[in-house]
């Protein structure tokens, strides 16, 4: 089943977000301090050392991200009598695409309902999927490249899933429709599950396994590929993060099969802070990718400032060895919060 196009035989993002509000503000009375609205901007863009050419993006041009860009990331509690019984969260930018005709790209990043059950989380909407890495950090905003990125894995897919929680187990469960931005509901869908121990926030660590599997579209940003053809997928995972004094490190490693080929995608990443409260920090990664066997590699060095608490300037450098690619990012990024 297949709705009318906009962004390549997808749902309209704009239409989805106008009904979700529409929902969202009939649905209970709104009392003070139970809405928080972020305004985001970005100024973000590239140079290829190695073509001598400005980019409007830190990666690709079909990738969501980044892209300079104006957006908001707002969450709306939903209160009961004695507790909060769950929340509504949506995420949106309009952000610049060379590609597209007026060169506005409307983007939907987070449009989900999460209801708090007695023992678990539920969510129904536009989510992270619960696959490695990028189902607990939040990359959006960073220049570094992510295992997302890779075909293996998506930064966002819609769907249903479930969170259960205690001190030291994290469970996540998720089916989606294996198509990541856009929304199809065709034939794809990715199954997904991740089981951590640890919590990096409150204990400093974090170690978990994940498996998904589904028929799922290699899609970049809104944009899909292989024309249109649904992939068999079946893959399994580790991923790992952990803080000691200002020094920290994730790794994330997603291996199996994709469109009957043998798959991988795997990163490590070295973080240290610097100054109080973090305010500035250096990082290091290395990624490593095989793909319908095309093998490739990424290595990065990036940094960070907080200029204020609102702004924050990043930079990277990265190779990329399959292209020989040297490009330099910069990022200028204003997040600020508003509670009414």
């Amino acid at each position: 089943m297949r709705y009318e196009r906009d962004y390549h035989g997808s749902i309209p993002a704009k239409s989805l977000f106008l009904l979700l509000m529409i929902v969202f503000f009939h649905s209970v009375p709104l009392p003070a301090g139970t809405n928080l609205l972020n305004l985001e901007i970005q100024a973000v863009g590239k140079y290829d050392l190695s073509n001598s050419e400005f980019q409007p993006y830190s990666h690709h041009k079909h990738d969501a991200m980044q892209k300079p860009s104006i957006g908001f990331d707002y969450i709306h509690r939903l209160r009961g009598k004695s507790r909060d019984w769950g929340y509504v969260s949506i995420q949106s930018r309009l952000a610049y695409d060379e590609l597209r005709e007026n060169k506005i790209e409307a983007q939907l990043y987070n449009a989900f309902l999460n209801w708090k059950a007695p023992w678990l989380d539920l969510w129904i909407g536009h989510n992270k999927p619960a696959l490695g890495l990028s189902s607990y950090l939040d990359n959006h905003a960073q220049l570094l490249i992510d295992n997302t990125m890779t075909a293996l894995n998506f930064d966002r897919d819609w769907g249903v899933g479930a969170n259960y929680e205690t001190e030291t187990i994290d469970l996540k469960l998720s089916l989606t429709t294996g198509s990541g931005m856009p929304l199809y509901l065709d034939e794809t869908y990715l199954v997904s599950g991740r089981l951590g121990v640890g919590d990096l926030a409150k204990g400093n660590s974090t170690v978990g396994v994940s498996f998904a599997a589904g028929e799922v579209l290699h899609s970049m940003g809104y944009n899909v590929m292989h024309g249109e053809k649904a992939h068999q997928t079946m893959v399994g995972g580790v991923d790992g993060s952990m803080r000691y004094l200002d020094w920290e490190t994730a790794a994330d490693l997603i291996l199996g099969s994709y469109d009957e080929y043998y798959a991988y995608t795997g990163l490590l990443r070295l973080n240290h802070y610097l100054f109080p409260e973090d305010r500035a920090s250096i990082m290091t990664q290395a990624q490593f990718t095989r793909l319908k066997n095309v093998t490739d590699q990424n290595y990065a060095v990036a940094m960070q400032y907080k200029i204020s608490p609102a702004l924050t300037l990043r930079a990277m450098y990265n190779y990329r060895h399959l292209t020989e690619n040297h490009t330099v990012s910069a990022q200028l990024f204003y997040y600020r919060g508003f509670i009414f």
